[in-house]
């Protein structure tokens, strides 16, 4: 049997991965395409600055998550 908690717990954590990963990507596209105009070290403190606050986010919202997980676990008498 596969763990749901494990399971949610990845997805959700690809998921977060992904989008991190596509706004930094999307934000040097866009400076590279010159619709933004950054230096290079604005560029790398920008993109910093964006996966910390995706990974503050996931941090500090998981809960909604957690209480999720054991609502579903308890409905399904998995707890």
């Amino acid at each position: 049997m596969i763990n749901l908690e494990t399971t949610i717990n990845q997805c959700v954590k690809n998921l977060v991965d992904f989008t991190s990963e596509k706004i930094c990507s999307n934000i040097v596209d866009a400076n590279n395409s010159d619709s933004l105009n950054m230096s290079e070290e604005d560029l790398q403190f920008t993109l910093r600055l964006v996966e910390a606050s995706v990974s503050q986010a996931l941090v500090l919202g998981y809960s909604d998550v957690e209480a999720g997980i054991k609502k579903i676990k308890k409905e399904l008498n998995l707890s």
